[in-house]
């Protein structure tokens, strides 16, 4: 056999060998797009919390209201409140310009 005919020879072999490998690869991809679905929801939950933290805060503020006793929600959300007003105070103080 020339070598020509075993460079030939291999060559089929290996163009064989990567359509094999691209058909296990074609496969394997398939089955992970479920849950790449999965993923890219879960991105955009975080880029929509990131955007509107205040939303994300209300839904919590009413989540727990919902699995909490009546009474205890109640203090709580009053807590929740005081914090809230706390933390608009803060943000005002931290934004008057300093004193020279």
């Amino acid at each position: 056999m020339s070598r020509l005919d075993e460079l030939a020879l291999r060559r089929e072999r290996l163009i064989a060998r990567a359509a094999e490998q691209r058909s296990t690869l074609s496969a394997t991809v398939a089955q992970l797009v479920p849950s790449g679905g999965l993923a890219d929801r879960a991105l955009l939950l975080k880029r929509v919390v990131q955007a509107h933290p205040m939303w994300a805060a209300a839904a919590a503020a009413l989540a727990g209201v919902v699995l909490m006793r009546r009474r205890s929600a109640t203090v709580w959300l009053g807590r929740v409140w005081m914090v809230w007003r706390a933390w608009q105070a803060v943000q005002v103080w931290l934004r008057r310009p300093a004193a020279n």
